[in-house]
């Protein structure tokens, strides 16, 4: 089973909370990332779990039996991480 995260990824970190094995957050890093491509067979089910909670639906799973996310295509929506800093009045 292989893992990677296909479009915009927001930040949010909910993969790497999830599969910290497969997914991390790097401190300063707007954009999560996969550790290693190959998913180990004692990450599988939280790396599953992981893409299932992505917000934007960009973590593709490819191999896995059943084929829930395999292929999946990405939503139409995408979010954005607010700019930290105060709102111009402008």
């Amino acid at each position: 089973m292989k893992v990677r995260i296909d479009g915009f990824c927001v930040g949010c970190g909910l993969c790497a909370k999830t599969c910290p094995e497969m997914f991390e957050l790097p401190d300063g890093a707007d954009v999560a990332r996969v550790k290693a491509p190959e998913v180990s067979a004692t990450a599988e089910e939280a790396c599953r779990r992981a893409a299932g909670k992505c917000p934007v639906d960009n973590i593709r799973v490819e191999g896995e039996r059943g084929g829930a996310t395999e292929g999946a295509p990405p939503r139409a929506y995408v979010c954005r991480r607010k700019e930290s800093g105060g709102e111009s009045n402008d």
